[in-house]
């Protein structure tokens, strides 16, 4: 449960610092000249939360809140940054798959593991 409640915090933040992010940056653009440059504002802001912050204290703002920390499974150690790199591009593709599969029954039992050689320690 606790997993899920950082993800919720983690998209609010993505989505209420991106949008600030971009509100401050594009005070005069409207349209296309606005979303493209808002979608790079929301971009940038899940990168800092979710890289960034994740590779010094093995945590993004969502996960510090409820703590939760990422780990190597090789060793129990800090992401590399490759590794919180690879994490945050598929969680674009992968978790927006593994909820749909949840929601059919089809769930994998390897719930904590992760593609990128991290898991979730609580």
């Amino acid at each position: 449960m606790r997993g899920l409640l950082a993800g919720s915090v983690d998209a609010l933040v993505t989505v209420i610092g991106g949008f600030t992010l971009a509100t401050l940056l594009l005070r005069e653009k409207t349209g296309p000249d606005y979303w493209l440059p808002a979608v790079g504002c929301l971009l940038a802001v899940s990168f800092v939360n979710h890289v960034l912050l994740t590779v010094p204290v093995r945590a993004s703002l969502g996960k510090l809140l409820f703590n939760v920390r990422m780990i190597r499974m090789a060793d129990g150690g800090r992401p590399h940054f490759w590794q919180a790199v690879r994490r945050w591009v598929a969680g674009f593709f992968y978790q927006p798959v593994q909820y749909l599969l949840s929601q059919v029954h089809m769930q994998s039992d390897t719930d904590g593991e992760d593609l990128c050689g991290l898991l979730k320690a609580h």
